[in-house]
């Protein structure tokens, strides 16, 4: 039974013990190619969100953090990793570019900015810019 309960648990923790930062920014940049920023989102409890066009929040939940974020980013489009850095004080950033095609075909640039910290081995995500 404690084997069970043990393998539930790994299988439960968003980010695997150990895991380097450069591992999450690969993670989350499919995730979000593929549209699943669930994914991305599961790594934070309460996460700050600045995106465009609305006032920055309070830290909110994952679940809510994620709907604001398929309003803003949708579906589809190009992302590509750009730097991805370990600061001091177990902080670290990671840039994510996307690019996507507007309403008329011309084609808008979007930065996504995620910010980590680190403990007890894993990457937990407490902030996300979108510019």
């Amino acid at each position: 039974m404690t084997g069970a309960v043990l393998l539930l648990a790994a299988l439960v923790q968003p980010g695997a013990p150990g895991e380097s930062l450069a591992d999450v920014a690969r993670g989350a940049r499919e995730a979000i190619q593929a549209g699943d920023v669930a994914t991305v989102v599961a790594r934070g409890d309460r996460i700050r969100l600045f995106l465009p066009g609305v006032e920055p929040s309070a830290p909110v939940g994952s679940a809510q953090a994620a709907a604001a974020l398929r309003s803003v980013l949708g579906t589809g489009g190009e992302v590509d990793l750009g730097q991805v850095r370990e600061l001091g004080g177990g902080q670290g950033y990671v840039e994510l570019r996307r690019q996507v095609r507007g309403p008329g075909g011309e084609r808008r640039r979007q930065q996504i900015l995620l910010r980590y910290r680190f403990g007890e081995g894993v990457w937990t995500l407490i902030e996300v810019r979108v510019t």
